[in-house]
């Protein structure tokens, strides 16, 4: 697993609290979905593990409900 194995994890997208819940949304295209109506053109969102073990990295772009 990725999430337990990185030391360090990147996020890039719109933060979110509600409630109890705390989270990202617009990890990739930052187009509007079906949980954010905002639209942020040419900025996209992302995932990025950092890893100890020989120093690499992973990229990790997502799509979400609604978005092109």
């Amino acid at each position: 697993d990725s999430t337990r194995a990185a030391t360090l994890l990147e996020v890039y997208g719109t933060p979110y609290v509600r409630k109890n819940l705390r989270g990202i949304h617009q990890i990739h295209s930052r187009k509007p979905s079906c949980a954010i109506l905002e639209d942020f053109p040419n900025r996209d969102g992302a995932l990025r593990f950092y890893f100890e073990r020989d120093h690499l990295s992973s990229l990790l772009l997502l799509k979400f409900c609604g978005q092109p």
